[in-house]
Formats: structure tokens, C-alpha cells, sequence
């Protein structure tokens, strides 16, 4: 009886130190995964609740916690690189952190790591190393989601880019300066000349009018538009002739008015400055949808075109 008894204290104790050798004090928890996009891009997109909506596999219970398989987590500080979060699960809070890492221009890696205090007590260490298996396939999953939400660079930027050549070559052109953004009509106006003139000089109007707007000051703003024709022309005092040399565009399609236009002329800069592409040139708006016979904005269609070095 008594060898028994002392080959089950012996037993127990092998168990106990294979336990405190195997489950450490600390829980180390990591889960990474490797995005085709830029690193910015992605950092904005963390940053954004809106984008967080999006993406999120699970559901919000407002204001803060996002809930996922019975857990809560909650965004609690933002950084330059990534976010801060606390998780509560089985009545354990656990701090964790989402970072963006850098690799290359065009390419991020999204790690997202945690912590757990396992303390001495035995019982915790073999309640907590099951959790942790949990909580690991837990972030796979989130991870993973994330991942495959930034991979479509259409839900960085919120419109879908891509490259095409010049839509025309042979323009005419005409500006003006104005003390407020340019009214639907004010751009018509200028249209209307620019087809004069092309009239009065046998040329025949082949394309969609383009249009520029560039902010000059707090109160000035540049108003270009421009015309495609099938031939050449010398211009006149105000108009002037333009030849539009073939190459590499970004072209991006936009259903809606001016701000979603100018929204997507924003975002069409972010895409140049997260993947260091050099613009040759200003943006310009393609008007596909006559404006004045459409008073709808929210039918309206605009390619934006904005012309790219590589």
C-alpha cells in the first residue's frame, strides 16, 4: 500500500513539473498573415470603424464591443501602426495588439498577438492552455478575414482602379477662373464654347467632354474643360489646341455627384502615394452622363483618368 501510494505521489509530481515545463507562465499567442497591398492602405483601413463594419465576421453591440463566437472585443487606443484591443472571454480580460508591418511597397504582413498570465496554480495553467488553443483559432479566423478584406484593394479605396491608355488624343481646350466650386451650368458653359468653335472650324466633336478643377486658394478655383476632335486645330485667344500623348492611365468609374466624385479623386491620390507611383500630369474627369439633361446626381457616370508614369 505504502509503495502504491508512493508511486501515485510520484506520479502526481512527474505530472505537475512536465505540467509547469510545457505550459510556461506566460502564454505567448500569435497570428500573422501576408496581404498584397500597402502598408498604408492598410493601416488606414484598421484605423476606420467604417471599414471595421465591413469586414467584421461577427456582430456590434453599440457603442464599443464587436462580438464574435460569445467574446467581446474592443478597440482601446490607435496608433500609426495598428491598434490596441482587449478581449473578454470566460470572464478573462486580455489585452492584445493588431500591428501592420511593412514588407515591401506592395506588400503587408497583419500580426496580431496576445499574452496570458497563467500564474502557479495548476488548474489555471491547464484551463488557460485549453483557452489559448481557442483564442488561436479564434484570431486565424479573424486574421484571415481581414486579410482576404484588404487583398481587394477596391475596399481600400472604395472604387475599383485600374490602368488603361489615353481614351483620346486630338483637344481643344478653354479655363477660367471662378470665386466658388463650378455650378453644373458653369461647366456647360464652357462646353458649349469649346463646340462652337469646333463647329466653326469643320471639327467634329468625337468623345465625352473632360473637365479639371483645381483649388488656386481659400476662395479661387480653375475650372479646365476640354474636348476631343477628329482633327487638329491652331486654337484662338482663350481656347487652346492640346494633343493628349498616349500612355499609362489609372481609371476609375464613379457613380454619383461632385462629392463622390471629388471622394474618389481623393482616394485615387492616397493610391498614388501608398504605392509610390509618380503622377505626368493632372487628374481629369471623363463626363460619361450629360448633366444638365440628367438633373439626378446619383445617376451620373464619371471615369477619372489620371495619367501614371509606371
Amino acid at each position: 500500500m505504502k509503495k502504491m501510494l508512493i508511486a501515485l505521489l510520484s506520479f502526481l509530481l512527474l505530472v505537475l513539473i512536465c505540467l509547469y515545463i510545457f505550459i510556461p507562465r506566460h502564454l505567448y499567442i500569435s497570428s500573422s498573415i501576408g496581404i498584397d497591398c500597402s502598408a498604408a492602405g492598410a493601416e488606414r483601413t484598421l484605423l476606420s470603424e467604417k471599414k471595421w463594419e465591413q469586414w467584421w465576421p461577427g456582430t456590434f453591440e453599440k457603442p464599443y464591443f464587436l462580438l464574435y463566437k460569445n467574446d467581446k472585443y474592443k478597440i482601446e487606443e490607435k496608433f500609426s501602426d495598428g491598434v490596441s484591443m482587449s478581449m473578454l472571454t470566460q470572464s478573462m480580460n486580455i489585452n492584445s495588439k493588431i500591428n501592420i508591418v511593412k514588407l515591401n511597397v506592395d506588400s503587408t504582413k497583419i500580426e496580431w498577438n496576445l499574452a496570458i498570465d497563467n500564474g502557479l496554480n495548476p488548474f489555471v495553467r491547464i484551463s488557460n492552455y485549453l483557452l489559448a488553443k481557442k483564442i488561436k483559432t479564434n484570431l486565424d479566423f479573424l486574421v484571415g478575414k481581414f486579410g482576404s478584406f484588404l487583398a481587394n484593394r477596391d475596399n481600400i479605396y472604395d472604387i475599383s482602379i485600374s490602368k488603361s491608355l489615353a481614351p483620346d488624343s486630338l483637344l481643344i481646350s478653354t479655363k477660367t477662373i471662378l470665386n466658388n466650386y463650378p455650378s453644373t451650368s458653369e461647366v456647360y458653359d464652357l462646353i458649349a464654347t469649346l463646340k462652337k468653335y469646333a463647329t466653326a472650324n469643320n471639327a467634329t466633336v468625337n468623345g465625352n467632354p473632360m473637365m479639371n478643377v483645381t483649388l488656386l486658394d481659400k476662395q479661387q478655383f480653375q475650372l479646365m474643360v476640354a474636348l476631343p476632335i477628329d482633327k487638329a486645330l491652331k486654337g484662338s485667344e482663350n481656347i487652346f489646341a492640346r494633343k493628349m500623348v498616349h500612355g499609362n492611365f489609372l481609371v476609375a468609374t464613379v457613380k454619383g455627384g461632385i462629392s463622390t466624385v471629388n471622394e474618389a479623386l481623393n482616394q485615387m491620390q492616397l493610391y498614388f502615394q501608398d504605392y509610390d507611383k509618380t503622377s505626368m500630369a493632372i487628374p481629369f474627369q471623363y463626363i460619361i452622363t450629360d448633366r444638365i439633361t440628367e438633373p439626378d446626381t446619383t445617376k451620373w457616370i464619371t471615369k477619372i483618368y489620371a495619367p501614371v508614369y509606371k
